[in-house]
């Protein structure tokens, strides 16, 4: 009787235990705790509080673009060689502007081609390019 309880007669008592509060009603160590009305707990699972309705939500026009990806193909100061260059890649079929740099370089005229949703896309066109039409090709990230 006085040797020490190990983890296996520690375990097996707490079962017994247990056993012992399932046949009598009451859970172990719970002499204190009032268990709840079953009334109350059942009325409160039944009774649905409606919802408050939602009012649609409009959207705003903040006036900013979603980023998107493009391919740099010049860069130059005069406007003429710019548009140039956009010319003849127009009559190939691709999709170009001339975009005036802004800041120091606002003297800068970028020929861009394309508007891609992803890094990935654009990269693959200006491989194409590169190959195809002997240019220089730098993507980039913009909203303009």
């Amino acid at each position: 009787a006085g040797k020490a309880e190990g983890p296996e007669e520690g375990a097996a008592a707490a079962r017994a235990e247990a056993v012992k509060g399932a046949e009598t009603g009451k859970a172990v160590g719970a002499e204190s705790v009032r268990p709840a009305e079953p009334e109350k707990r059942v009325a409160r699972l039944t009774e649905k509080e409606p919802l408050p309705k939602k009012k649609p939500t409009e959207k705003k026009v903040t006036g900013k673009t979603t980023p998107y990806f493009t391919i740099q193909v010049g860069a130059f100061r005069n406007v003429k060689q710019a548009e140039r260059l956009m010319e003849k890649l127009k009559k190939k079929g691709y999709s170009v502007k001339v975009v005036t740099g802004s800041g120091k370089y606002r003297h800068l005229y970028r020929v861009w081609v394309g508007k891609f949703s992803t890094r990935k896309a654009a990269e693959i066109k200006a491989i194409k390019l590169a190959r195809t039409e002997g240019l220089k090709t730098l993507v980039l990230k913009t909203e303009r």
